[in-house]
């Protein structure tokens, strides 16, 4: 029998960008697995760290011991720490910050040292104490426990390390390593409910003690009786004046002629008597035992209304009249929502085909299981705008359910999230999770237990939800029954929004879900209606499945969810050359065809869609000496954000600033140049807060609404704005990539791209690529409705390839060019990329570290005989600049990047992007 391993392999959280793990020894009795959270030696600190790995031989000579577990749950299962290694190697990533994707949210805490007396088994230990060892020794022994850094604050005079070692090694001191406390954990709210029967506590109200004497109280019992004569009143009141004020309040007794009688039924002055004769408290306590009669209520609005104290409370507690309980509040971001629940209809004959093929996926992947079998195939669903393909992922996703498994719904934006979670709430009510960054800290804890204890088996977020928990073994969850990761879906799968870029790891999640796929036997499903050039080249080289909803379709009855679906074409689309617009003398915004566009479908009550590439209003020129205020942190110009809509092009308003759309940094605008004082500076370009004005002042009917960035501050900003939009709160929304990204938007009958070219300008490979993109899916928002759709782009390149592709609707035609174009380059998917940066807060210094890393590259690929890949630059970066740091720019194109690149040291200063989606 093999002995065990001694020896494990850790991340450790050092706050370094160390790519490697460290070797540690496991102390006698301690049982270690790979996916425990430690407590480990690091330098002079004690540090968190996950085990990656068990060996036999230790990587180093004597290596420390570990110094314990973070505690008795796993924090990783065997096939995420298999992906953290590989996330780690695939992207040069530190080993910690790979593995922290899959920690739960507040997981990285500061360790603490917690000292405690030992237990003393002899006393003569203590007579060979020095002086300093006493005094430390009583302080511990005086706090029972504490924590180390706490007990050197208290004693103040030098340094207790080295007597702690002392006191611990002559066996007087104990020491653990706990972690600090947690930044975010469950919700709880005290519960007050009665301890006895509601008879019971009835009749005690009823026989409460009435403590105090009251005259009112004494002359309200006579006038139960009948009414009395005034003198008879005057002398129970007692003082001159009290019975005068009490008529003169009428509440419960009133002057009739020379008596004085009730003013309510003399059965219902019952409760006021008992109130006057009780003291304050009694009064209280009474108040709260009526409020808990009803049931168990929550502590701090029973005592507000009962405006009753702490102490009221403990003393009903004490007389065993009222219990006091802690229950979990779950902090739930999909509470409130009225979802009314929809029938799966019936799919069209394209879905069908679409849905059986990975429906047969999955269920030979279950049949597979028991075997150990793996690497789960990978289906590439390429569907028209409105063809859809979030039926067909319902279905799977429902297959799935149906066999035991859970499924990851990745969308690309947060925007997206709340139409995506309706769609999934209208089927699956109850059993949908949300994990993006959008929610606060403790709705993302709660939402991330309620995956990992199996409640939830539908994950639904941006990018980060890849990396929901898995009901672990012993973790009380699904896995007991047999819960097990059965489907990954990418919707919109060609958005750059699915490449992190920062913090590391830097990681593409189609790649991820690939190795993925491998490890746990999931299926996975890649959606969109304009594929990536990579994702579409590997499907057609029979790496993925191809699976094709080749036509739109729509509700026979757009008012009922659940009604039939039938096909419908796709929107015209008519490029507008702005350059003729610019010859006929329209200097406007708008083109004659999208003006002449937008009053129709306004005059009809329907609705548009005005998509631009920039938000805010305009880059502030100087038009004298044609220099643009620029940031004096980044190598970009302010962008100009006026703060008073309406306003037409002019000299800077009262409270209007200038942003910059990097870094963050605001400034005043100026009406004068810095550069050579001329008062001649005003707004150039377009955003969209211009746009927004402009369709205020253009078109009498229009209601504009804007969606940027600058217009969704909180967690429910797109929400928001959604919502007004769908709700006709607004009938022209004005907005920048987040609306071409899968929105369902029935009533829009016309799209206007206002600024077609922009990405097209830029210098990098895949600027043609995200202009056929997101022209395509901002097409895609027009005619989902019976009324059809119309699309107008502008354009100064109405010939490139791309914009006339996109115009016609046809993928092929633009791939074609796409790929022959970056063939002549080994631009992917014909090669691979890696981009390096260095950045400094020094030019000269971040240019030469830079070219001495290129000729380093060169030297030892040139040393080692690899064949590729080409080594560019070091260059500029496209931002030179950047938060005041200077970058300089190295490219690998061709060959596979990582032979070359994974034995070099990158240390501070560099950014490691292996297959970045952009070279800007």
């Amino acid at each position: 029998m093999p002995a065990a391993p001694r020896y494990v392999e850790v991340a450790v959280n050092s706050g370094r960008p160390q790519r490697g793990t460290f070797t540690y020894a496991i102390p006698p009795l301690l049982a270690v697995r790979v996916g425990d959270g430690v407590f480990v030696p690091f330098g002079r600190q004690v540090l968190q760290g996950i085990v990656l790995a068990l060996t036999e031989s230790p990587a180093v000579a004597a290596p420390r011991p570990i110094l314990a577990l973070l505690g008795e749950e796993r924090l990783l299962g065997p096939e995420q720490t298999a992906l953290v290694r590989w996330i780690g190697d695939a992207y040069l990533a530190p080993a910690f910050a790979a593995a922290a994707l899959f920690l739960p949210p507040g997981f990285e805490r500061k360790p603490e040292r917690l000292l405690r007396p030992a237990p003393l088994s002899d006393a003569s230990a203590l007579q060979h104490l020095s002086e300093r060892e006493r005094t430390v020794l009583d302080a511990i022994t005086a706090r029972r426990s504490v924590e180390a850094d706490a007990l050197q604050a208290a004693l103040k005079d030098g340094a207790i390390a080295p007597t702690v070692r002392s006191l611990v090694k002559k066996g007087l001191v104990e020491e653990r390593y706990a972690l600090s406390r947690p930044t975010v954990g469950p919700k709880t709210e005290t519960l007050l409910s009665l301890a006895i029967e509601e008879g019971t506590a009835r009749a005690a109200i009823a026989a409460w003690p009435r403590s105090r004497r009251s005259r009112q109280a004494d002359l309200l019992e006579r006038l139960q009786v009948g009414a009395a004569p005034r003198d008879e009143a005057r002398r129970l009141a007692g003082a001159r004046d009290s019975l005068e004020r009490w008529l003169r309040q009428g509440r419960l007794m009133v002057p009739d002629g020379d008596c004085v009688r009730l003013a309510v039924d003399p059965a219902a002055v019952d409760s006021a008597i008992a109130s006057l004769r009780r003291t304050g408290p009694e009064r209280r306590q009474v108040a709260l035992l009526e409020a808990l009669l009803p049931g168990p209520r929550a502590d701090a609005p029973a005592r507000q209304e009962a405006n009753a104290t702490g102490a009221d409370v403990d003393a009903l507690i004490a007389d065993g009249l009222v219990r006091r309980q802690t229950r979990v509040v779950a902090r739930d971001p999909l509470a409130g929502r009225a979802v009314p629940i929809v029938a799966a209809p019936a799919l069209t004959e394209d879905q069908g085909r679409a849905y059986e093929a990975i429906a047969e996926a999955l269920d030979r992947a279950v049949e597979t299981r028991p075997q150990h079998r793996k690497e789960g195939p990978i289906f590439l669903l390429h569907g028209v705008t409105g063809s859809g393909k979030t039926e067909v992922y319902l279905a799977a996703v429902e297959h799935a359910r149906d066999q035991g498994g859970w499924a990851i719904v990745l969308v690309p934006e947060i925007a997206l999230t709340p139409q995506t979670v309706d769609r999934f709430l209208a089927r699956l009510p109850g059993r949908v999770a949300v994990l993006h960054s959008g929610l606060s800290a403790g709705e993302l804890h709660d939402q991330w237990e309620r995956v990992r204890s199996g409640d939830a088996d539908v994950v639904i977020g941006s990018r980060s939800a890849l990396f929901a928990p898995h009901p672990l073994p012993g973790s009380g969850g699904g896995a007991e029954r047999g819960l097990h990761l059965a489907l990954i879906i990418v919707d919109e799968e060609h958005e750059w929004t699915y490449k992190q870029t920062d913090p590391a790891p830097r990681y593409r999640v189609r790649e991820v879900v690939e190795e993925y796929c491998r490890l746990t036997g999931a299926v996975a499903v890649l959606g969109s209606a304009t594929p990536d050039v990579v994702t579409a080249t590997r499907a057609r080289a029979g790496q993925y499945r191809y699976l094709e909803l080749p036509e739109r379709v729509r509700r026979t009855d757009p008012a009922d969810p659940a009604s039939p679906l039938e096909t419908a074409a796709l929107p015209s689309v008519e490029i507008v050359d702005m350059r003729e617009e610019l010859v006929r003398g329209n200097r406007s915004i708008f083109s004659e065809p999208l003006a002449a566009a937008m009053t129709t479908a306004l005059e009809r009550d329907e609705q548009v869609i005005l998509f631009l590439n920039r938000r805010g209003v305009a880059t502030f020129v100087c038009r004298t000496c044609g220099e643009a205020r620029g940031c004096d942190r980044c190598s970009i110009p302010f962008t100009y954000h006026r703060a008073l809509p309406g306003l037409a092009p002019g000299p800077p308003g009262v409270g209007d600033i200038l942003r910059c759309h990097e870094c963050g940094r605001t400034a005043q605008p100026e009406g004068r140049c810095p550069h050579c004082g001329s008062d001649r500076v005003r707004p150039m370009g377009i955003g969209t807060q211009r746009v927004e004005e402009e369709v205020a002042k253009t078109f009498p009917r229009a209601r504009p609404l804007r969606w940027d960035r600058d217009t969704v501050a909180g967690k429910d900003g797109h929400r928001r704005v959604l919502e007004q939009f769908i709700r006709g709160d607004a009938n022209v929304l004005v907005g920048t990539q987040m609306i071409a990204k899968g929105l369902d938007l029935p009533a829009v009958t016309v799209v206007g791209v206002v600024n077609a070219d922009l990405s097209l300008r830029l210098p990098d490979y895949t600027g043609p690529e995200r202009t056929f993109q997101l022209i395509t899916q901002v097409t895609g928002r027009a005619g989902r409705g019976p009324q059809g759709g119309r699309v107008v782009v502008q354009t100064y390149a109405p010939e490139h390839y791309a914009i006339r592709a996109a115009a016609g609707h046809d993928y092929e035609a633009f791939y074609a060019a796409e790929v022959a174009a970056r063939s002549r380059h080994d631009y992917p998917p014909l090669g691979r990329l890696a981009r390096l940066v260095y950045a400094d807060r020094k030019p000269a210094r971040a240019r030469d570290v830079a070219a001495n890393m290129a000729a380093s590259l060169l030297e030892d690929r040139d040393r080692r005989g690899l064949l590729g890949p080409e080594v560019l630059g070091p260059t500029p970066a496209f931002l030179a600049r950047r938060r005041g740091l200077y970058r300089w720019q190295i490219t690998l194109r061709g060959a596979d990047p990582l032979p070359l690149l994974r034995p070099v040291d990158f240390g501070r200063g560099w950014t490691v992007d292996i297959d970045p989606v952009s070279l800007l």
